[in-house]
Order: structure tokens, then C-alpha cells, then sequence
């Protein structure tokens, strides 16, 4: 078995040396793809010369009265899925996080869906937002009383 490895390296060496060794210089590899990707610039044809533009006849009397015809105006492309509507596309809105307990997290639910049966449409952002806006007009002096009217089930007057 070794034999028969050691005459097939002997063949394979053989025919390498009988072969001539091609070396190229890594400029004359990089020279030959750039010729065979774009053409020299020598070789390329000569662009053909522009045609002169022919004068134009002059407007005749019946040509004048009638208008010329506007062209169509191009047909608006539809976007793709849902148009944006909500406070994520508003710019009177800004994201914000913000943790609370889960204990608060889930009287809160308890009491939004008491509201929804209630009539009254009112989610998390918006309550947040009332409330924080309540705080601020209680910070400056003013009556946070009146803001919170909207959602309390409390009266001022009870």
C-alpha cells in the first residue's frame, strides 16, 4: 500500500516540474481583472456627437386659441397597513416609562373597566396624564380640583 502512495507523489511531482512555474507580480493580477471588469479607456469607441436640435415652426393663429391640454396628474400611491392615528404618531404625545407596583397596577384595571361599563373612555396614558397635569396646576396654586372632575367619582360638594 505504501508503494502505491509513493509512485502516485512520485507521478504528481514529476508532472509539476515538467510544467513551467507562471509568476505574476500581485500589480500585473490586479491589471489584469480591471481589464477583464471595464475596457481601457484607449479602446472604448468615441461617443457619437450630439444631434442639433431642429427649429421649431412658428405658431400658427388656430394653434394659439386652443389651450394646451394639461397632463394628468400622477395618481398618489398608497402607504401599506393601518394609517397612524394614535398618540405614538401625535406629536402632542411623548412616551414615557414609568414603573408602579403591580398591586396599583391592578386596581387601576379594576377600576378603568368599572369606568368603561360606566360610559366613560379613559386608558392608563390619559389617566396618568390628567393626574400629573392636576398635580402641576396644584403645584402653581390653582385649583387641580377642576381637572379631576372629568374622572372622579368624588363631587367637590360631597
Amino acid at each position: 500500500m505504501a508503494n502505491d502512495f509513493e509512485s502516485l507523489f512520485a507521478a504528481r511531482k514529476k508532472s509539476r516540474e515538467e510544467q513551467p512555474v507562471a509568476t505574476e507580480t500581485p500589480a500585473a493580477k490586479q491589471s489584469k481583472k480591471r481589464s477583464a471588469i471595464a475596457p481601457e479607456p484607449s479602446t472604448l469607441p468615441s461617443p457619437a456627437p450630439e444631434p442639433t436640435p431642429e427649429p421649431k415652426p412658428e405658431p400658427t393663429a388656430q394653434q394659439t386659441t386652443e389651450p394646451a391640454p394639461e397632463p394628468e396628474p400622477a395618481p398618489k400611491k398608497k402607504k401599506r397597513g393601518r394609517p397612524a392615528t394614535g398618540k405614538r404618531s401625535n406629536a402632542g404625545w411623548i412616551g414615557r416609562t414609568y414603573y408602579i407596583q403591580e398591586k396599583t397596577d391592578i386596581e387601576i384595571e379594576i377600576e378603568l373597566a368599572t369606568m368603561r361599563r360606566q360610559g366613560v373612555s379613559l386608558d392608563k396614558s390619559e389617566l396618568v396624564d390628567a393626574l400629573l397635569g392636576a398635580w402641576v396646576a396644584w403645584r402653581k396654586g390653582e385649583d387641580a380640583n377642576e381637572q379631576l372632575t372629568e374622572f372622579s367619582p368624588r363631587r367637590k360638594d360631597e
